[in-house]
């Protein structure tokens, strides 16, 4: 297929999204939320999962939740765009947001941004500011006409004098709080001005609603963007100490923080333990991804199948395959048929684990062949392979979304799809390689409990070994080595449970390179005793 760009001139508009199915239950507590009285304390609310799985699709539905009451002011801060990731910059766009569709004011933030701007860009004028301050701020404007000056910082002892020239809102501000909020402003730092940006704004926003009473909803989206390049734990809460401030400065607003992520904001500051409202976004339920190929259209019952049991639920999935679905239809000038799908795009990849570092996503590649894993297992993979991930590290991977608790107590697993994708973008040799050292694992622990009674734990070993064998074994050694792992199983009373395993094999043999006639005699007449 000829390489093709993703946006052309004269291109048709693109094909609108797939419908917007389920997250009742994420919907009903974000209006349970939004029902808490104005004076009351809100929750922060957290809604995090992997890439794809539906969060901003989520915001979005919220955001026009809340627009559709009168007395809502829905705001977003998308940390997708770059340059709002610092704290002047994201609450300027806020500000100016609410300025212009709501009249929020916001004098004493306006006067302490310029002046930030004033000292982090010397010799430069007020004028060039980019965000266009002069023109967005009245009173910024007002302040600098009548002064005839165009140094915020220079002016801030004369504005007693200024403001009583100024408008009635103008010279209210100074009397209640102006004075006292902008007081030590000309002696502040730059970086010390940063730091109490986010208290300026709260306290703009807060005088406002105390005289234009309104419930303020704010909705952060991809906040793991906020972290990119932080090395550690200790890096990110830098990154995000601002929104922290900020969040704390209102206690009466809600926000909605969608991300990879749960926010951790608690392990350094308990307190905010009692607020976070952490919520992971699951894929669909069966039953929902079904709802969404109907409204699709997508009929074909194959199709269907295949589009089902590939995307596990994953909402990006299922809109790439259904631009998939129309691409050809229209495009092609043919029906899709089942082939047409099944395949993890690189989007999903890129979606899913392409934020981590490159060291986090070999490992992540390595924990992708075993079904699940210990801790123990996973720090001797990740020294064999040499990943360049370490060992205290792996106490973190739990707070990925799609790492979670495994079937037996104390192991951990990976999302089907995430673990297909890692599984593409690994060299095949790799894997079998990966399947040698957790079969060897495996059997070592079976052979050490040779001389015990037959356990549930025996046969866990069993089972696992016999998995990473079939990968990692030939098929002389396949059926050489079952052979004889299961010889004291044989004589156990729970030994029907290898009549199962034994036809696996039988089978893996049977259509592999090398067929081996004898094992296939002895697993037959194993498994014949045993039924008889």
């Amino acid at each position: 297929m000829p390489i093709r760009p993703k946006h052309t001139f004269g291109k048709a508009q693109p094909a609108a999204p797939g419908p917007f199915i389920g997250r009742k239950d994420l919907i009903a507590l974000f209006e349970q939320a939004l029902a808490v009285p104005g004076q009351a304390a809100r929750p922060v609310i957290v809604f995090y999962g992997v890439g794809g799985i539906g969060k901003t699709s989520l915001r979005r539905r919220l955001v026009a939740l809340a627009d559709s009451r009168p007395d809502t002011i829905p705001v977003v801060l998308d940390f997708q765009v770059g340059s709002y990731r610092t704290p002047g910059a994201a609450l300027f766009a806020l500000r100016r947001t609410l300025g212009k569709e709501h009249k929020v004011k916001f004098p004493s933030f306006d006067i302490a941004y310029a002046a930030f701007w004033e000292k982090t860009h010397p010799g430069s004028r007020l004028a060039e500011e980019e965000s266009g301050l002069l023109k967005t701020s009245d009173d910024i404007a007002q302040i600098v006409g009548s002064l005839g000056v165009t140094s915020v910082v220079q002016m801030v002892p004369k504005l007693a004098i200024v403001v009583s020239k100024g408008s009635g809102s103008l010279r209210e501000w100074w009397r209640r709080r102006g004075s006292q909020e902008l007081k030590r402003l000309p002696e502040l730092e730059s970086a010390e001005i940063a730091e109490r940006l986010p208290m300026f704004w709260a306290a703009d926003l807060k005088d406002h609603l105390t005289r234009h009473p309104a419930s303020v909803v704010v909705f952060i989206d991809a906040y793991e963007k906020l972290g990119e390049g932080a090395r550690t734990e200790a890096g990110l809460a830098e990154r995000d100490r601002w929104v922290r401030e900020w969040v704390a400065h209102l206690p009466d607003v809600l926000c909605v923080v969608s991300g990879r992520e749960r926010l951790i904001w608690g392990d350094s500051e308990p307190e905010w333990n009692q607020r976070l409202d952490q919520h992971l976004v699951s894929g669909l339920t069966d039953d929902e991804v079904e709802q969404f190929l109907a409204f699709a259209g997508i009929n074909d019952p194959d199709v269907r199948e295949v589009v089902s049991e590939a995307s596990l639920g994953v909402p990006l999935y299922l809109n790439l395959a259904l631009e998939t679905w129309r691409d050809i239809r229209l495009g092609r000038k043919r029906e899709p048929v089942a082939p047409d799908f099944g395949q993890n795009p690189q989007e999903l990849f890129s979606r899913f684990v392409g934020h981590l570092p490159r060291n986090e996503i070999e490992a992540l590649k390595v924990l992708a062949v075993p079904r699940f894993w210990t801790d123990a297992l996973a720090e001797q993979l990740m020294v064999e392979f040499r990943t360049g991930f370490s060992i205290a590290a792996l106490r973190g991977l739990p707070q990925l979304p799609f790492i979670s608790p495994g079937p037996l107590p104390e192991t951990w697993t990976m999302n089907r799809l995430v673990r297909a994708c890692l599984s593409d973008r690994t060299p095949p040799e790799f894997r079998v390689r990966v399947h040698r050292y957790v079969f060897d694992y495996y059997a070592r622990k079976l052979e050490d409990t040779r001389l015990l009674a037959i356990s549930d734990d025996s046969w866990q070993l069993l089972t696992e070994a016999s998995h990473h064998a079939r990968y990692a074994l030939k098929s002389r050694e396949f059926g050489s080595w079952v052979l004889t792992a299961t010889t004291p199983f044989a004589a156990d009373e729970t030994r029907m449970l290898l009549v199962p395993l034994y036809q696996q094999v039988i089978k893996v043999i049977e259509v592999g390179p090398e067929p081996e006639p004898a094992a296939l005699a002895q697993l037959r007449e194993r498994m014949a005793r045993l039924m008889a």
